[in-house]
């Protein structure tokens, strides 16, 4: 039809986590990260599609929610390796056949090489763009039946890295109702309860 393989394949995961939410007020949480916002706003710019798109991918979009988009693609992997979680990757990932892979094994590492702090910077650039435009509001709000949802949802978001020690104590705390005080994770981030 004329598009590309790899648009194509993204409007069909989309197509799905429709299918599967049912429109409801049902969630996707997808695995979206920092490296991927950074590589998504440079295709973007290059592309010549910046003005129409420079809040790079969406912290929400239908019942898709990114919340992982300030944490670094190493990070997590790190993490999920302590927790001994598997994962997959696309295989196309490490290819170079197409563009975004080729970006990926070729353009982002020299990116970083010379400016350390470019990821970082990149996904600052894209959320405060999304802030502005009101893209980042543009869904209705989140609703979460329990507590510990919101505030997990909520650590994991701003790059909080806990291990399962913490949500083990967390989630403790959290099932307790008259719970008051304090909790501290890493990163100097505080979580108090009054």
């Amino acid at each position: 039809k004329g598009e590309s393989w790899e648009n194509q394949a993204r409007c069909q995961r989309k197509r799905i986590f429709i299918k599967v939410t049912k429109g409801k007020t049902d969630l996707v949480f997808t695995a979206h990260h920092a490296d991927d916002q950074a590589e998504t706003l440079l295709w973007r710019l290059f592309t010549g599609a910046i003005e129409t798109h420079k809040g790079g991918i969406l912290t929400r979009e239908g019942p898709e929610v990114r919340p992982l988009l300030r944490v670094r693609k190493q990070d997590l992997r790190k993490y999920l390796t302590e927790e001994g979680v598997q994962w997959r990757e696309d295989s196309t990932n490490f290819e170079g056949r197409f563009l975004r892979s080729k970006m990926r094994l070729k353009l982002m590492s020299l990116i970083e090489e010379l400016f350390p702090r470019a990821i970082e910077h990149l996904g600052d650039l894209a959320l405060s763009a999304q802030k502005k435009r009101g893209k980042a509001s543009s869904q209705p709000s989140l609703r979460f039946s329990e507590t510990e949802d919101l505030l997990i949802t909520f650590l994991i978001s701003v790059g909080v890295r806990l291990r399962r020690a913490h949500w083990k104590g967390l989630l403790k705390q959290a099932a307790k109702k008259d719970w008051a005080g304090e909790l501290h994770f890493p990163g100097g981030w505080r979580l108090i309860k009054k």
